[in-house]
């Protein structure tokens, strides 16, 4: 039908597939280049408010982001994070405000803690603030001891984000299915998740043993048939932490990152009737 020089065709909209989609990897190398150079040829400003970091974002890099699944857009804008992002000093800004002319403009984002840390100490393209008292960057190593403080189990989460991540899988948090993180081979508006994973710590003993954190078996029970019946396979992720003794150094301190060792155990549901006969 023909209304006013307008032609309109009606039918389906066409369903997204993987092809319209770049790997998880090849969208985080296109993530980093954009945050790299989003504000005038510098890095991302965030802002650490709560458990939460918050930045703004323009057209081209929400993009990005959308792709690779970090961070949630927020389409309410709160005027305390553009007064906050407005007194961060960008470098070549003259003035005692080195904000952009226009803070409110651009798309905001909330990230959570690991994918803030992550776009810090692996992608290089995040410059944080603290929200309560804007001034000079905070260095990786004060990030690192503000996140353990501000929330607990920050150490075994972020080296699973940062382990799958590596490996070239989407991770979201996977509260709802009561486990650590679940784990995406694409874009989630095409396919589901494949994997629960449950990120265990363990600490090297001097005498070269291991002490392991006992999982309750009826929890571990619990976890295989919630992943059994939402079609997910279950991974055990267990992380071996070294003693401060021996490194040097304990979990306030990022050093511990790189003596962290990694090990993967896949968990499947026996049936008895899945047993050969004989």
């Amino acid at each position: 039908m023909n209304t006013g020089g307008v032609v309109r065709v009606k039918g389906k909209r066409r369903r997204r597939r993987k092809e319209d989609y770049d790997s998880p990897l090849e969208s985080l190398e296109k993530l980093m280049r954009a945050m790299s150079v989003d504000d005038g040829g510098s890095c991302v400003v965030g802002l650490i408010r709560g458990t939460s970091v918050w930045m703004r974002v323009t057209e081209f890099t929400s993009n990005c982001l959308g792709r690779c699944c970090v961070g949630r857009y927020m389409p309410s804008l709160d005027p305390a994070l553009v007064e906050a992002i407005a007194k961060v000093k960008r470098p070549g800004q003259a003035g005692e405000e080195g904000a952009a002319e226009n803070p409110g403009q651009g798309s905001w984002y909330r990230l959570c803690l690991e994918e803030a840390f992550f776009c810090v100490h692996c992608l290089h393209c995040l410059d944080l603030h603290d929200f309560e008292a804007v001034g000079s960057k905070i260095s990786v190593e004060e990030c690192w001891r503000r996140f353990v403080q501000l929330q607990p189990n920050f150490l075994k989460t972020y080296i699973s984000y940062q382990h799958f991540r590596g490996e070239g899988y989407i991770v979201k948090s996977g509260i709802y299915y009561g486990c650590t993180q679940v784990l995406y081979r694409a874009h989630p508006t095409v396919s589901h998740s494949e994997y629960c994973t449950l990120a265990i710590l363990q600490r090297t003993e001097e005498e070269g043993e291991t002490r392991d954190k006992e999982i309750p078996y009826e929890d571990l029970q619990s976890l295989v048939r919630v992943s059994v019946n939402v079609k997910k396979k279950l991974v055990l992720l267990y992380i071996f932490l070294p003693t401060p003794d021996k490194c040097g150094c304990d979990v306030s301190d990022v050093n511990i990152l790189q003596l962290v060792e990694v090990d993967e155990f896949a968990v499947t549901r026996w049936l008895p009737g899945s047993a050969p006969h004989g």
